[in-house]
């Protein structure tokens, strides 16, 4: 069944949020379908884009499996053909989860914007250990879709005077 508005069976962004997705994630999940092809949206597919875009976010700087200046341009050219290739945006995102390099992805980020940079780097903050027990028991609790114990946990730590937030890497306190 095709979504649509007037089927009444179709998403948006705040019911995707309201499950504990950050909409990153389903973008991630769009990047994985040809733009000329049907994308047959399901929630597993989505907890799948939602695990790779977390691993894609806890690649570092270094060590970069694409040090080697030559192996690094090969992998760039490798790349900018397959999106030069009918926009072959799957494949793009096939070759750089492939190469594993977070300089290759950080460059074709201003193609795909999954914020890479932005969400790639570790708050350094040391939290008190009761908020991270806190974090560890919201981020199970959404894992197991338990969304009335996760606002609970976001409103103690509300309380507690952190900003709460969502992102594919799990809960986030400011």
């Amino acid at each position: 069944e095709k979504m649509s508005k007037s089927a009444e069976n179709f998403l948006t962004l705040q019911t995707l949020a309201e499950r504990g997705y950050d909409p990153l994630s389903y973008r991630y999940l769009c990047l994985q379908a040809h733009y000329r092809s049907e994308l047959r949206f399901a929630w597993q597919a989505l907890d799948a884009a939602q695990q790779g875009l977390r691993r894609v976010y806890s690649l570092r700087p270094e060590p970069d499996p694409l040090s080697d200046e030559e192996a690094y341009r090969d992998a760039r050219e490798e790349a900018l053909e397959t999106l030069n290739n009918d926009l072959n945006v799957p494949r793009l995102v096939g070759l750089l989860n492939r190469y594993g390099s977070y300089r290759l992805w950080l460059e074709f980020d201003r193609v795909l914007g999954l914020q890479i940079a932005e969400r790639s780097q570790r708050d350094e903050e040391e939290l008190p250990e009761e908020v991270q027990q806190l974090i560890a028991q919201r981020n199970e609790a959404r894992q197991a879709r338990n969304w009335a114990e996760s606002d609970r946990i976001r409103a103690i730590l509300n309380e507690m005077g952190y900003e709460v937030g969502d992102s594919p890497t799990g809960t986030m306190v400011r």
